[in-house]
C-alpha cells in the first residue's frame, strides 16, 4: 500500500516537471513572437495605421486607417488561400472586400510591407 502511494506521487511529481517545462517553452514562444511584431506590425500601429475586419460565410472586408501599403488574405476552407492585390494608402480610412472562398472562409488577414 505505501508502495503504491510512492509510485504516485512520484507520477505527479514527473507530470508537474512536464507541465512545467511546457509552461516554460510556450511563454518563450510567446516572448519571442511578441518581439519580433516589434519592427511590423507594432511599428504601423505605432505610425497610426489600424484596421477592423469582418467576416461571413465565404468573404469578408476590411476598413483601414493610416498610412500602409496592405492587402487581405482569405483564409479559405477546402481551398487555396486567396489575397487581393497590394493597395498604398495615402491617409484616411479605406474599406476593401476579401476575396471571396469558394466553400466557406475562416477569417481574413490584413497584410502590410
Amino acid at each position: 500500500m505505501m508502495e503504491t502511494k510512492l509510485n504516485k506521487m512520484g507520477a505527479l511529481r514527473g507530470a508537474a516537471g512536464t507541465i512545467l517545462g511546457a509552461l516554460a517553452i510556450v511563454s518563450l514562444s510567446t516572448a519571442q513572437a511578441n518581439a519580433g511584431d516589434s519592427s511590423g506590425a507594432a511599428a504601423l500601429r505605432s505610425s497610426g495605421f489600424s484596421c477592423k475586419k469582418s467576416v461571413g460565410n465565404t468573404g469578408g472586408w476590411a476598413e483601414c486607417t493610416g498610412k500602409a501599403t496592405w492587402r487581405i488574405e482569405s483564409d479559405c476552407v477546402a481551398q487555396a488561400d486567396l489575397r487581393n492585390g497590394w493597395y498604398g494608402q495615402s491617409g484616411g480610412t479605406v474599406r476593401r472586400s476579401a476575396p471571396d472562398c469558394r466553400f466557406s472562409i475562416r477569417k481574413i488577414t490584413v497584410e502590410t510591407r
